[in-house]
Parts: C-alpha cells; structure tokens; sequence
C-alpha cells in the first residue's frame, strides 16, 4: 500500500522548470511550441516571453532564447541562455552552455570571414634589382589582348598579383596601401586593379 502511494506521488511530480500543467504559464508554453513547430517563431517567443512574465518559469526563458536564436539574433539568444543559467530551477544549463559556446565560433567564423573579405595588397621592393619583377608583372603586354574589362580580366588580375608575389622581398597584407616614402624603394600595388607598366602605383598617388 505505501509503495503504491509512492508511486502515485511521483506520478504527480511536475518538473521544477516546467510550469503545472493547468496553469496559464503551461499554455502559453504548449502554444509557443506548437507554434514553433510550424514555423511561426516570432510568435512562439512572444508566448515564452508571456509565460515568463507570469510564472519566471526557466523552461519558458530557455524557449525565448531558443526562438532568438532561430531568428539569427545570437546577441538576444545569448543573452537570454546566460539569464536561464542563473535560474534556481534551470535543468538545462549545460544544453544552455553549448549554445553559448555555439553561438561564440559563429561570431568568430563571422569576424575570420569579414577579415579574408578585406582587399589586399603588396608591398614590391625595387632597390635590389631596380624594379625589373615589378615592371615584368605589371607589362601592359600581360593585358593587352584584353583591351577593356570582360571576361578574362579576373584571371589577368590574378596573374599580374601573383606574379608579384614572387617578386624578391614582396609582402601582403590585408586593407589598402599605406602611405610610403619615395625613398623607401617599395611600390605598392593594389590587389584587383589593372596595372600596367608607368601605370603602376606609386608613393607620390598613396
């Protein structure tokens, strides 16, 4: 008889970060997730966000960061994972966890992406053999076929970069050219820019 009553109380038992299942909390969230099943996730976070508001129920927080998150606001969806963390009856702190840790590489992959997008450029050192590679990779002949922009303009641009790239003591980075010194012997060249021979940049234009 008293195992039977044991198993009756645990029957009754609700989760601690789920709302009882008669409450107005319990059909918001019931509502937030039917919603969001189909596809209606702004409307999902509104009924999370409702149920939060009457009960600070941690499942119902958990959801809003849940939708954020679907909705491509990282900055919303972490904030809202760190906020859950801090609940009293949070069970999902390490699911909560991950995503935090998921949403960081994404912010990171974002900020490697937009770093490669920059321009480049390349910085030519003409002092040793007074220029000779540069004017070489910048010779109007590499282009001339060509006559304007089209098709095959990408690939001329590939090349002449390319080709200063294997110049002595060439370098490339990231942005636009610096400003150089006439007396520093180094050209700079614009990666992405037809350059041909006189035409090439210099320091007196940077």
């Amino acid at each position: 008889m008293a195992l039977a009553a044991l198993f009756l109380v645990q029957a009754r038992t609700v989760r601690p970060d789920t709302p009882a299942a008669d409450t107005p909390a319990a059909t918001l969230v019931r509502q937030g997730r039917d919603l969001l099943q189909r596809g209606e996730i702004l409307a999902a976070k509104r009924r999370f966000e409702e149920a939060f508001r009457l009960t600070a129920d941690a499942e119902a927080l958990f959801m809003v960061a849940q939708c954020w998150e679907r909705l491509g606001n990282d900055d919303e969806a972490e904030k809202r994972y760190r906020q859950y963390q801090q609940l009293p009856l949070a069970l999902r702190t390490a699911e909560a966890e991950s995503c935090i840790r998921a949403i960081a590489q994404r912010k990171r992959n974002a900020s490697d992406t937009a770093a490669n997008e920059r321009p480049r450029y390349i910085l030519v050192p003409v002092g040793t053999d007074r220029g000779a590679c540069a004017e070489r990779c910048t010779s109007a002949e590499v282009c001339r076929s060509l006559g304007r922009k089209g098709a095959g303009w990408d690939t001329c641009l590939a090349n002449q970069f390319a080709c200063l790239r294997g110049c002595p003591g060439a370098q490339v980075s990231r942005g636009t050219c610096p400003r150089i010194s006439s007396q520093e012997h180094t050209r700079c060249y614009q990666d992405n820019r037809p350059i041909f021979g006189a035409g090439w940049v210099t320091p007196a234009r940077y």
